[in-house]
């Protein structure tokens, strides 16, 4: 199945249908959107606690998403019930279980920055605060390349991963993200990001004390 992970996707225009997802009471503030959803759960759970959600691919977006077509589904907000700004996730499946799942909220930067610490608690809220620094580079062999900090978190067989991503300095707007990512312990993306395109050491730590900056503004 083709990965639906795409970091020159993380910042393109996003659809928006006003979802209204299942009532459940989150038990971090990330599940505000997220409702739970994580790797390995069953395309039906899914739909369970997403029961807005559409198909992913454009052309079966007006098909209600059933057991009998466990593919890629899509939830997206013009201003989610988190951080309350533009947001989408895109889920994708193999074997009728979630094997990766993409979560991107983005704004104006001013607006971004307010709420990375939120971000972050809420990371930490989820999974724990014991995490591996990593670099990768959003939006290769383009002129907006730039070096992102990555938390990189490892339990069993989930890797998730969580950054900012500042403007860069080739953006047509001064639109930042936050980005939540989850895929399968030896996935390919992971070797590609991380072995076979490495980010050098100065600019890791560059990218790591921009992300450190917005990091450090007072919760709102």
């Amino acid at each position: 199945m083709k990965p639906i992970f795409c970091f020159s996707m993380l910042l393109c225009s996003l659809f928006f249908f006003g979802t209204a997802l299942a009532d459940e009471a989150p038990d971090n503030d990330l599940d505000r959107m997220l409702h739970g959803v994580r790797l390995n759960m069953s395309f039906e759970e899914c739909l369970k606690r997403l029961p807005d959600a559409v198909y992913s691919d454009a052309a079966s977006r007006n098909t209600t998403p059933g057991p009998q077509k466990p593919d890629a589904l899509l939830i997206a907000y013009g201003a989610d019930p988190f951080l309350g700004v533009h947001a989408f996730a895109n889920i994708g499946f193999q074997d009728a279980r979630i094997y990766e799942l993409v979560a991107v909220w983005s704004d104006d930067a001013k607006d971004i920055e307010a709420r990375c610490r939120r971000f972050f608690k809420a990371l930490d809220e989820r999974h724990g605060t014991a995490y591996e620094k990593k670099s990768l580079f959003v939006f290769p062999g383009s002129d907006q390349q730039q070096a992102v900090a990555v938390r990189v978190l490892q339990e069993a067989d989930t890797v998730t991963l969580a950054f900012y991503t500042p403007p860069g300095e080739n953006a047509p707007s001064q639109k930042a993200s936050l980005s939540y990512a989850q895929f399968k312990t030896g996935a390919s993306f992971l070797d590609d990001v991380f072995v076979n395109n490495p980010v050098p050491e100065e600019q890791a730590t560059e990218a790591w004390e921009k992300m450190e900056k917005p990091n450090a503004t007072p919760l709102p």
